[in-house]
């Protein structure tokens, strides 16, 4: 059972070698660099990644009370 997983493991990967060197696809990388990162949109909202950050409230969506702190 082990040695099927290994071949086809191992055929995969020289089926994708052999076919990306006999017709590669030649892809732009710099495109890559066109895409807005999700810190650059404006529209995007960050949720949990820091203290400050809170989610804007959605209609018919009931919050959650986080639970007071005392001081």
């Amino acid at each position: 059972m082990l040695a099927g997983n290994v071949v086809a493991i191992f055929s995969s990967a020289i089926i994708c070698i052999v076919c990306s060197l006999i017709k590669p696809q030649h892809y732009d990388w710099a495109l890559m660099k066109e895409i807005p990162l999700l810190e650059e949109d404006p529209n995007a909202h960050l949720v949990g990644s820091c203290p400050a950050a809170v989610a804007p409230p959605r209609p018919g969506v009931v919050q959650a009370r986080r639970p007071s702190t005392p001081a």
